[in-house]
């Protein structure tokens, strides 16, 4: 039994991330509506390798991405400010906002929750 435990342990990542360092090791994706020139467009979000990769759809290869390290913060957006549910902020370094929001307000918090994880902060 210790033989399967040991094993099972040297499998895991050695690599620890402590407050302030990027994450690349937090995934997460699905569908979210982004907030263009007062438009909302569905899109497909993917968390990966400490980049956050927008496409049109599913599958795309045609993708934009930023990197978790532009951020300065991701926040819920009220309800009253926002008309709307589940919808949340990313803010970057160059002082611009990107309103993002997600199919449920429990969807919304996961996604705070991966990016902050990401971007070393929570």
């Amino acid at each position: 039994m210790r033989e399967h435990i040991a094993a099972a342990d040297s499998s895991r990542s050695d690599a620890t991330y402590g407050v302030g360092q990027l994450n690349p090791e937090v995934t997460h994706e699905g569908a979210i509506r982004k907030e263009s020139n007062r438009v909302w467009k569905e899109r497909y979000f993917m968390l990966r390798n400490a980049e956050l990769v927008i496409a049109v759809k599913k599958g795309d290869t045609n993708t934009k991405g930023i990197s978790v390290a532009a951020l300065a913060s991701v926040v819920p957006v009220p309800f009253k400010m926002a008309q709307a549910e589940g919808v949340f902020a990313l803010n970057t370094q160059d002082n611009k906002t990107m309103w993002m929001q997600a199919p449920s307000k429990a969807e919304c918090q996961k996604w705070i929750d991966k990016i902050q994880q990401a971007m070393g902060i929570a």
